[in-house]
């Protein structure tokens, strides 16, 4: 076994080093003196060991700097940074411990200026806070990018968790000290914070609630207006539903002459005019955009870019028509004064009847429509510019060239067209996101495919993208696109194909690592990478920065709402979710996603308004079918559900997702046979959960290992499998071998694994180790009440609240929040065992006549829709 490097404690007179992490990197001895290693990669080196605080093999050390040699130069590299340091390891209180095989930073050695700041706010010293903060930079190591491949990729995720931390705990701080009345100290926190991230929502809605506790309405206003225009010019954005509804409780907007000093009357009403101009102009166009109640994009003017019509026949001259067309809609996105309607929407408005009535009734303003032919190495694009209130042309023009100047091509259409419409739209210059014509063909296609999201498309989507990026190893969409693909094709339960995920994420790192080395700046690359933690946690910098760079494309925001759920951010999901409505409110996916996290937050009538809507203006009846699906899964009408279900299903009879769904209605409607029977054989879980086969599920536990915590643990109750079949110290050893503590989980585990939960305190508890259990439980719950706290139905936290609180010794509690959960979403424990006394977390309640009635109210619900389907009454 390798030497660990022992970590000895600091004497109690030494006086630690101190490091300065946040901008860029320098270190000071005790006595005052600067010790900051001159070479980059040993600066860096310091830097990670003082920044991550582990012990780290020698191995991982050279690969995570030197990865770009040969293993021996590798480890002579290490030494050589680590002899530049020996002065750091000497001493009777060094500051770095290096064994044989291990190297180490003592952290009680060494004092970050991450940690003074974090302490303060932890502390309550708001006021010491702001002093600490002002000046700041929240950039960690600002002048270690690009010491080593690996330690850049650390970096990256790294950044994004000590900036989320310090804002977080800097909010929570002002929080604090605004509920104990210090408005003075909180309103400076938050001018801090302002300037230090004037985009943060949570910093700005800490300002706002101090204005507005403090009686400062102009002030208030003032801030509101500052942060707004700012999320306009730089994101194309407008504040959440959240930041918005500060506004709306403060009192009415102060006169300007209140703000004004009364010797300037003339300046006055020339401020006010404007502002009156501006809001007529809004609410203008907000009528006329009949979706915008969902999104505060600008909604003028508004384009639809429909697929180009393709002189061919044939399948490449159809995608070579539509990649041309998204092509143009990409590039008119990124101009935030026009608003350009989603390619899924744009697709549907094409195969209408009729596409200008079609328009007319969604609210836009104008179609681009186009024609290609492509042949003999020439390409002849056509392009029309259509008003649609009036059907008239406003812009043409015909382009015939080279096949290999199609981007200049596009580049023009999107350059014209922008200008009709009063805008402008620069051309990319990056000769990385242009190729040749054999390549671009087969991007084309793959990209066209990926978003029909079944597997079959996306099987051939990736080996056309493999394709292109042998022929073109320079092209960067190829790569990005790539890595997403790969994702989409994991075998993660939400995913579509059966690349085992370890196996996915390498891949797709590597593919979106290249593409982000050939484009800086390409949205698809930053997606990939987020799609690689699976919309978790660590995906939120990467959504959030190809958001900013595409702020038009539905699908980024969605995932972007992905993110923001999966840390507990309900309400930022709810307004990404809404905005990717509003610019794809054809397309059922960004509406069923909607509907959901509506439904979720308890907002049903809301869900139920948008699917009426949707129903009303789409012309695609299988869409409208699925998003009715969605709303009445939410609302517990399982016989509509499988009735909508089943008829997509026969349409999509591969396609996972709706496969999974009808299983999991079948089996909460008692049916497990008929469940097990829909389930395909790829499902190893599912069917293995629904045939009761413990001792299968204990065995794939041992095989996945630690990627047991990225498969989504709780969405076959595959934990709950585990310990109810006797296997609990399985569970145990995967806890055990990835978590250092009950902390540990909470703050690293993906929010897919929390679920695990009560399976978790259950295991815990049969092992004897209650006190892990009782600090597991006490964070569980914690979790669930900041969830409801930031907008979750209350409904939907009862039943894992009850599972906690029976596995804690507290029936009474426990019995009531199954009676919250039955009358509210009962869906949600309507599950297997179908009996609540023969379930992990209910076993102790046997015989408790409260359990035995919310047992008949459940059973009463199931029976109804079995009704409902021409079943039988469940036998009692």
């Amino acid at each position: 076994m390798a030497e660990t490097a022992r970590v000895v404690p600091l004497r109690a007179q030494a006086t630690p080093h101190r490091a300065k992490v946040l901008g860029g990197f320098r270190l000071t001895l005790p006595d005052g003196a600067d010790a900051t290693p001159r070479a980059r990669k040993t600066r860096a080196l310091l830097a990670f060991l003082l920044v991550t605080r582990q012990a780290w093999t020698r191995e991982r050390l050279a690969n995570l700097l030197w990865s770009d040699r040969a293993d021996e130069q590798a480890k002579a590299s290490l030494r050589q940074a680590l002899y530049e340091l020996r002065d750091l390891t000497a001493g009777p209180d060094p500051l770095l411990v290096v064994k044989r095989d291990e190297v180490a930073a003592r952290s009680d050695a060494c004092q970050l200026d991450l940690d003074r700041l974090l302490d303060l706010a932890r502390a309550g010293e708001v006021g010491l806070l702001a002093q600490g903060l002002t000046g700041a930079q929240l950039t960690l190591l600002a002048d270690l990018d690009g010491a080593g491949r690996d330690f850049d990729e650390w970096l990256t995720w790294e950044r994004f968790q000590a900036r989320e931390k310090l804002l977080g705990a800097s909010v929570e701080a002002g929080q604090a000290a605004l509920a104990g009345g210090r408005f003075a100290e909180v309103r400076k926190l938050a001018e801090t914070l302002e300037g230090l991230d004037p985009l943060s929502e949570p910093a700005a809605r800490l300002g706002l609630a101090a204005d507005r506790a403090a009686g400062d309405l102009s002030a208030l206003h003032r801030r509101y207006d500052r942060f707004a225009r700012r999320l306009k010019a730089d994101l194309a954005v407008e504040p959440s539903a959240e930041t918005q509804a500060l506004l709306k409780r403060a009192a009415p907007r102060p006169a300007a002459s209140e703000a004004e000093p009364a010797a300037n009357p003339g300046l006055t009403r020339r401020r006010i005019w404007p502002w009156l101009a501006a809001a007529a102009l809004v609410l203008v166009l907000a009528a006329a955009w009949g979706w915008s109640r969902w999104t505060a994009l600008p909604a003028s003017p508004s384009v639809a870019v429909l697929p180009f019509k393709a002189a061919g026949v044939g399948p490449q001259d159809v995608y070579f028509g539509t990649g041309v067309a998204e092509a143009v809609l990409d590039l008119l996105g990124r101009d935030a004064d026009l608003k350009v309607v989603g390619s899924g929407s744009a697709r549907l408005l094409a195969s209408a009847a009729d596409p200008l009535q079609a328009a007319r009734r969604l609210g836009v303003d104008y179609l681009l429509r186009g024609e290609t032919r492509a042949g003999g190495g020439r390409t002849s694009v056509s392009a029309h510019l259509v008003r649609v209130r009036d059907g008239r042309t406003v812009w043409h023009g015909l382009y015939q060239r080279p096949a290999e100047d199609i981007f200049a091509v596009q580049n023009a259409i999107a350059a014209a067209a922008a200008q009709a419409l009063g805008a402008r739209v620069a051309p990319r210059a990056n000769p990385h996101l242009t190729t040749r014509p054999e390549v671009y063909d087969r991007y084309l296609q793959a990209r066209s495919l990926a978003r029909e999201r079944r597997t079959a498309p996306l099987l051939e989507a990736h080996r056309l993208l493999l394709e292109a990026a042998a022929l073109d190893p320079d092209y960067a969409p190829a790569f990005a696109n790539l890595a997403q693909v790969t994702m989409l094709l994991a075998d993660h339960p939400t995913s579509y194909g059966d690349i085992p995920i370890p196996q996915a994420q390498a891949e797709a790192r590597r593919y979106a690592r290249r593409a982000l080395e050939l484009a800086p700046d390409l949205g698809d690359a930053y997606a990939a990478y987020g799609l690689i933690s699976l919309s978790d946690a660590q995906s939120l910098p990467f959504y959030a920065r190809a958001v900013a760079l595409e702020p038009q494309r539905p699908d980024y925001h969605r995932w972007l709402a992905q993110a923001y759920s999966a840390v507990g951010r309900e309400a930022d999901a709810l307004a990404e979710y809404q905005r990717a409505a509003a610019l794809d409110p054809l397309l059922w996916l960004s509406m069923d996603h909607l509907v959901g996290q509506l439904s979720f937050m308890g907002r049903t009538d809301e869900a139920a308004a948008v699917v009426e809507r949707f129903a009303r203006v789409s012309n695609d009846p299988h869409g409208v079918a699925r998003v009715q699906a969605a709303l009445a899964g939410q609302q517990g009408r399982l016989a509509a559900f499988l009735r909508l279900t089943e008829a997509a299903s026969k349409r999509w009879p591969a396609e996972r997702t709706l496969t999974a769904d009808l299983a999991k209605a079948w089996l909460i409607l008692g049916e497990r046979e008929r469940a097990a029977r829909v389930l395909p054989q790829r499902e190893v879980i599912g069917r293995l959960a629904l045939l009761g086969d413990t001792e299968g599920l204990a065995r794939e536990a041992r095989r996945m290992g630690p990627t047991f915590w990225q498969t989504e643990p709780g969405y076959w109750d595959f934990a709950d499998g585990l310990v109810q079949g006797g296997h609990g110290a399985v569970l145990l050893q995967l806890y055990d071998a990835e978590f250092d503590s009950v902390a540990d989980f909470y703050a690293r585990a993906p929010s897919k694994a929390l679920p695990t939960g009560p399976a978790l305190i259950a295991a815990l508890n049969e092992a004897g180790r209650r006190a892990e259990a009782t600090a597991l439980a006490s964070q569980l719950l914690k979790r669930l009440d900041e969830d409801v706290r930031a907008g979750m139905d209350p409904g939907h936290a009862a039943y894992d609240r009850a599972a906690v609180l029976a596995l804690t010794g507290r029936p009474d509690d426990a019995v009531a929040q199954l009676e919250a959960a039955v009358r509210g979403s009962w869906v949600n424990m309507a599950w297997m065992p179908s009996r609540l006394s023969d379930r992990l977390a209910f076993r102790g309640l046997r015989g408790d006549r409260r359990l035995a009635a919310v047992q008949g109210e459940l059973d009463a619900k199931v029976n109804q829709q079995r009704g409902l389907l021409g079943l039988p009454a469940l036998p009692k």
